[in-house]
């Protein structure tokens, strides 16, 4: 929310200083704050909207993996009673520890 008052600041700045110098100096410096606003809001604006986008980018990440999960399931239910049987394989090709050189 943004305040707005019917004198701008620099308004009232401007009609103390009579100084043509002064007052060329304090418009600039008006000028460049007004845009640095401008600069400030649309950088803000930009990062909520990342922040959005990467949460967005992420569910479709994990929803993706939940219907891939989903997809191969039955196949990975199928390899399940391998595994005792790739078990007793591996075991059989590690070395026991009587026979390892030391």
């Amino acid at each position: 929310m943004q305040v707005r008052f019917p004198l701008k600041a620099i308004d009232v700045i401007l009609a103390r200083v009579m100084y043509g110098d002064e007052r060329k100096t304090i418009e600039r410096l008006a000028e460049l704050v007004e845009d640095n606003n401008r600069i400030l809001h649309r950088l803000q604006r930009s990062k909520r909207w990342g922040t959005f986008f990467h949460f967005f980018y992420w569910v479709i990440i994990l929803l993706l993996s939940a219907g891939a999960y989903y997809y191969i399931q039955p196949y990975l239910e199928r390899l399940r009673p391998l595994l005792p049987q790739l078990e007793g394989v591996i075991k059989s090709f590690t070395p026991s520890s009587a026979t390892t050189p030391r």
